[in-house]
């Protein structure tokens, strides 16, 4: 998205998310310095309430998240000037590792949006539950674990964590699938000790 110019506005449900992705979106716009933070990112800060919360985002944005993280009036920025609610956005992009806060942001945000994308980065066990929504179209597509990023990068051709990484989460599966057969050999080989009588 960075690389692509575009101005992005976060906001997020988990008190300490606003200060995370503060701070990967900052060490990511350091590797793109053509990015500029100041004029097109906004960060909204935490949208407390969980499910509540977000409903509340969805009917009304503007007084659900009156502040920027900065505690400054978020409403004034350049970058939202245009928007209205989130049918203004160009799209909307969850990251998240819990299949609760997904289930919440389709079941309250997506009734909401209207040709408006909604997007999910998440983590593996999450998909089980991101892919019905996606069958059905309440969610336009998602992103899950480290064979999704990875994939990811191969089709954009830009390599980036998960490609540094593939060595050593290979040799992770390789050491766990080790493990597993070490195991199973050794509990068939031992003999069951169970069935002796006792004198």
């Amino acid at each position: 998205l960075l690389r692509k110019n575009l101005p992005l506005v976060l906001a997020s449900t988990t008190p300490s998310g606003t200060t995370m992705l503060t701070k990967h979106i900052t060490e990511i716009g350091q590797k793109i310095p053509a990015y500029n933070l100041d004029s097109h990112l906004v960060n909204l800060g935490y949208l407390a309430g969980g499910s509540t919360g977000l409903q509340f985002l969805s009917g009304d944005i503007r007084s659900a998240l009156p502040f920027t993280h900065d505690f400054e009036a978020a409403w004034r920025s350049p970058v939202l000037e245009s928007v209205r609610t989130l049918n203004d956005m160009g799209a909307v992009l969850i990251l998240s590792d819990n299949a609760e806060h997904a289930r919440f942001w389709v079941e309250q945000i997506e009734p909401g949006l209207e040709a408006v994308p909604l997007m999910f980065v998440s983590s593996a066990q999450s998909a089980p539950l991101l892919q019905p929504y996606y069958q059905s179209g309440q969610v336009s597509g998602y992103i899950a674990g480290f064979t999704g990023s990875l994939a990811y990068e191969n089709i954009f051709m830009q390599p980036s964590i998960a490609s540094e990484n593939l060595t050593s989460f290979q040799a992770s599966l390789l050491f766990v699938a080790a493990i597993i057969l070490i195991g199973g050999l050794v509990s068939l080989l031992r003999p069951d000790n169970t069935n002796r009588k006792v004198d």
